[in-house]
């Protein structure tokens, strides 16, 4: 979503500076405007502001009603959705809680904690990082992947 060079992170690989995953589409406090994440990369500026002064977007005559209808219904279904780091956080508990027998929940709470650190956050993000450390440590207090996860993020 930014303009210029692209990520300079090969794929697969953790970028540091937060560019892995996606972010919520929902409007978030962090930013003072109220903007979500994508909004404030995505504003048109300079001189596209003189051919599109409402900021808005183009209906193409080639995109149906009822496409926009099934766009719009996907867009409403997407600002639902959390940032990555806490989805997944979310799914790794939830997993975590139904099948406490499983052998990969340990690398699974390990790999939720690291995404708090390394994708976007949102308002949930602190609180699932936390909760995965916690459960983690609790009950793998000897497992490989507990050394591994000495914090939790905010």
């Amino acid at each position: 979503m930014y303009t210029g060079v692209g990520r300079g992170t090969p794929p697969g690989k953790i970028d540091p500076y937060r560019d892995n995953w996606w972010c919520t589409s929902a409007p978030q406090p962090k930013f003072s405007n109220g903007e979500s994440y994508y909004e404030k990369y995505t504003k048109i500026s300079g001189p596209l502001r003189s051919l599109y002064p409402g900021g808005g977007s183009v209906s193409l005559p080639l995109i149906t009603e009822e496409e926009r209808s099934v766009a719009r219904k996907e867009w409403e279904a997407l600002m639902k959705l959390d940032a990555a780091p806490s989805w997944m956080a979310s799914q790794v508990l939830d997993w975590a809680k139904a099948h406490p027998e499983d052998p990969r929940i340990p690398e699974a709470l390990h790999l939720a904690v690291r995404a708090t650190r390394y994708g976007c956050d949102d308002q949930h993000t602190a609180s699932y990082s936390k909760a995965a450390f916690e459960l983690l440590h609790r009950r793998y207090p000897k497992s490989e992947w507990t050394r591994k996860t000495p914090f939790w993020f905010e």
